[in-house]
């Protein structure tokens, strides 16, 4: 019997002697086919749960690890540049989840929280729409990255108390592309859940413009009086 040969997974094997990945927490040389190395530790999350004092326009929601220490780091690094590999990790992370906590889901659409089009223009991208174009194949469901938008006079969310943070929200994020979302299942994605008001805010406008649905996943979640995991 003959056996075929991957070409593009010699390739990279051969690549990875020249070229050696490295993990995506602390930089540290790994196999070829390895995210992280094993030693980094962190916390995933799954399911997440809230205060009564919050009542919420998603369904559920559910984050892929605590933002903290080496991923709270990785975060932020996917807002300077978007590096392929580690936002795979943080999809992997989610998809496993979304799968665990939600399998019997029917998913129609993936919609992405939109930034402030000014720190768009100077970043260049959205890295919740890179988030959700990396988490789109593993969950073979299409991203829909017009359907809201946020305002650019909105005050910057993490300068804010948890009750000024559902205020400006709120007034934050509004329709842009209705088309194509009625009755629909919306997962809404991005990258750092902290009080879940911005969520919040984007589930209640898709739901506005005709969803059906909506469950939110974010790559990471901070632990917040009123959040801990479920």
């Amino acid at each position: 019997m003959i056996k075929t040969i991957d070409l593009k997974d010699a390739a990279e094997r051969v690549a990875a002697i020249f070229f050696p990945e490295r993990c995506v927490l602390c930089g540290k040389v790994v196999a070829y086919d390895d995210m992280w190395c094993g030693k980094c530790a962190f916390e995933k999350c799954g399911l997440l749960k809230f205060g009564c004092d919050f009542p919420h326009s998603f369904e559920s929601a559910l984050a892929g690890a605590e933002y903290n220490g080496a991923t709270r780091d990785a975060v932020l690094r996917i807002k300077d540049t978007p590096e392929k590999r580690t936002l795979l990790f943080f999809a992997n992370l989610m998809r496993d989840e979304i799968l665990k906590n939600w399998g019997g889901v029917s998913f129609d659409l993936i919609v992405p929280v939109p930034i402030n089009p000014s720190k768009l223009l100077s970043r260049g991208f959205n890295q919740a729409e890179k988030l959700a174009a990396s988490l789109s194949p593993l969950l073979d469901i299409p991203v829909v990255g017009e359907a809201i938008m946020r305002f650019d006079d909105a005050q910057i969310q993490h300068t804010l108390s948890q009750a000024e943070r559902r205020e400006n929200a709120e007034a934050a994020y509004g329709p842009k592309d209705a088309s194509g979302l009625r009755g629909k299942t919306v997962l809404l994605v991005d990258d750092v859940l902290t009080t879940g008001a911005t969520l919040n805010a984007c589930g209640k406008k898709l739901l506005a413009a005709g969803a059906a649905k909506v469950y939110a996943a974010s790559a990471t979640a901070t632990r917040l009086r009123n959040q801990t995991p479920a």
